[in-house]
């Protein structure tokens, strides 16, 4: 696939082409650039969430390496732990059929608006903005497997979207604190406590 063909299947997917779902679902070269869209929205939220120490707390305690390299390492671990779930939860618990590789190119798909996390260092809109991209990543997550497994129940693609995001979503505070600014995004809020 060249350059220009991945473009346009980006585009397709940030316009939330249904088609383009099933699309990512069947095409095993889509897997690379998927996760690699992935894993470039959880390094944009990262550098959010030093922005917002370098602008809202004038630099005190934000290391670069810290937020960024450690916060975008670990919350890509965490996201995968949660894709694992995510799957266990599909083919085990609710029975509906579709191979990893598929379902990691549909998630990692699902992640892009993770990006958003940006935002978070505007001083009055950054916890909307950082809340917005929690709530992009569950709902264009769901639309990318609903329209890539149209037969399956809308309540059961849903359970297994929050049990994978409830996985990096619970344990990103615990590995972040005062003196460890591992966060990306959102989570960078939870350092103010």
């Amino acid at each position: 696939m060249n350059a220009n063909e991945m473009l346009e299947v980006l585009r397709r997917v940030l316009l939330l082409d249904k088609t383009v779902f099933q699309q990512v679902r069947d095409d095993p070269a889509l897997t690379g650039p998927a996760a690699a869209g992935a894993a470039i929205a959880v390094l944009i939220a990262g550098f959010g969430a030093w922005l917002y120490g370098q602008t809202v707390w004038n630099g005190v305690g934000f290391g670069f390496f810290d937020t960024v390299i450690l916060g975008t390492l670990f919350t890509i671990i965490l996201v995968m732990a949660g894709f694992g779930v995510t799957y266990v939860v599909l083919i085990q618990a609710l029975r509906i059929d579709i191979a990893p590789d598929a379902l990691v190119r549909l998630l990692a798909v699902g992640h892009l608006p993770y990006a958003l996390g940006l935002l978070v260092f505007f001083p009055d809109l950054g916890y909307a903005f950082g809340l917005l991209s929690i709530l992009g990543v569950f709902w264009w997550t769901l639309f990318a497997l609903r329209s890539a497994l149209p037969a399956a129940n809308e309540l059961k693609l849903a359970a297994s979207v929050v049990a994978g995001m409830g996985v990096w979503m619970a344990i990103i505070p615990f590995i972040s604190g005062a003196g460890n600014e591992f966060v990306t995004g959102v989570f960078v809020y939870g350092l103010i406590a």
